[in-house]
C-alpha cells in the first residue's frame, strides 16, 4: 500500500471513519450499492449483522479488499453524503493537517526546505550526465537529488535507491574471516590427507 492513496487513507482513518458512518450506515450501504461499490448479496451479508460498527467495518474491509479503485470511489463518495454526518469534514481536515505534518517531516529529514522555492537551473539540469546519476547516495538527505537527477536522466530505476553503506561506520564483518578460515580447513585436511 502506496502512502498517499485511497486504501491507505482509509486504513489511517480507518477508526474514525468507523466511528462517524455507523451513526447511519444503512445510508451508507444504499450508496455503495447503488454505485455498484457492493453488490446485492454483499449488501445482504453486511446488514445480517445487528451491530452498525460491525457492519461498517465489514464495508471497510470489503471496499479495501476489491483495490485501490474502489477505496476512490468510496472516498468521493463519501464526501458527496458529507452533509449526513456532520464529523466528516473535521475527520478530513484533521488528515489533510496530519498529512502536511508527514510531509514537513520528510522536507526536514531530507534536509530539502531550501529548494522547495526554487527552480532548477538550465546549468542543473545539464549538469546530469552518468558520473552523477549512477553513484549511490551515502546519506539520507542526498537521496531526493539523486531521485531527481535519475528522473531527469529518464533512467528506469529511479525509484530504486538504495544508500550505499558508508564504510568508516562498518562493522567488521566476522563472517568474512569464518570464510576463509573454513577455506584454510578444508585446503589443509585436502592437503594432508594421505593418498
Amino acid at each position: 500500500m502506496t502512502s498517499g492513496g485511497a486504501s491507505w487513507t482509509i486504513e489511517h482513518l480507518r477508526s474514525e471513519l468507523i466511528e462517524t458512518l455507523e451513526e447511519d450506515v444503512d445510508t451508507v450501504l444504499d450508496k455503495m450499492k447503488s454505485l455498484h461499490l457492493i453488490s446485492l448479496e454483499e449488501n445482504i451479508a453486511i446488514q445480517h449483522d445487528e451491530n452498525s460498527r460491525v457492519r461498517v467495518e465489514k464495508l471497510m474491509d470489503l471496499i479495501l479488499l476489491k483495490g485501490e479503485t474502489a477505496c476512490e470511489n468510496f472516498l468521493s463518495h463519501i464526501e458527496s453524503i458529507v452533509l449526513r454526518f456532520p464529523a466528516l469534514p473535521n475527520l478530513f481536515e484533521s488528515f489533510v493537517k496530519y498529512k502536511e505534518k508527514v510531509f514537513q517531516q520528510l522536507v526536514e529529514q531530507l534536509d530539502v526546505k531550501t529548494h522547495l522555492t526554487t527552480k532548477l537551473s538550465l546549468s542543473d539540469v545539464l549538469s546530469i550526465g552518468p558520473e552523477n546519476v549512477n553513484v549511490l547516495p551515502q546519506q539520507f538527505k542526498d537521496i531526493m537529488c539523486h531521485f531527481l537527477r535519475k528522473l531527469m536522466a529518464l533512467n528506469q530505476t529511479a525509484r530504486n535507491i538504495e544508500l550505499q553503506p558508508d564504510p568508516s561506520t562498518q562493522e567488521p564483518n566476522d563472517e568474512d574471516d569464518d570464510n576463509y578460515e573454513d577455506v584454510f580447513e578444508d585446503c589443509t585436511v585436502y592437503f594432508n590427507r594421505k593418498f
